[in-house]
């Protein structure tokens, strides 16, 4: 690709490999050999390069899953901690046959959690996605 590139931009290869014009290409040419070698060495460094990105995509992405899964135990368990509350007697009225329990929902509550969870489960999704995607 680079070859054809120089024969477009009509330069020789060494100057879009970095390396300063100096010699004449009519008068000595660069051998395909010294052109292959120095492709070659591009080629491992952009695949360290690309290595090293995808480590540390795969990285974040793996914290974030954590973090999104924790956080949605967190807001389930805050969720259903007024059902999984024990009555004190506070809050009992007494009925005929025995006292019943009351509980009061704020609608603001359930949106806001509503929300949240949405939110974790997809923060959950997306870096699955990712995960999936930056595998090798």
């Amino acid at each position: 690709m680079l070859i054809l590139i120089a024969q477009v931009l009509e330069t020789p290869v060494a100057v879009l490999l970095g390396e300063d014009p100096v010699r004449d290409a009519e008068k000595n040419p660069e051998p395909i050999a010294q052109i292959a070698q120095k492709l070659e060495q591009l080629n491992g460094e952009i695949a360290e390069r690309t290595a090293a990105n995808r480590r540390r995509i795969r990285t974040a992405a793996t914290l974030t899953l954590v973090l999104a899964a924790v956080s949605l135990v967190v807001l389930l368990l805050l969720a259903a901690e007024p059902f999984l509350r024990q009555s004190s007697g506070r809050g009992i009225i007494g009925g005929a046959d025995r006292p019943t329990g009351i509980l009061v929902f704020s609608g603001t509550h359930w949106l806001g959690a509503g929300v949240s969870v949405f939110f974790c489960v997809l923060v959950i999704a997306i870096a699955a996605v990712v995960l999936y995607r930056t595998k090798r």
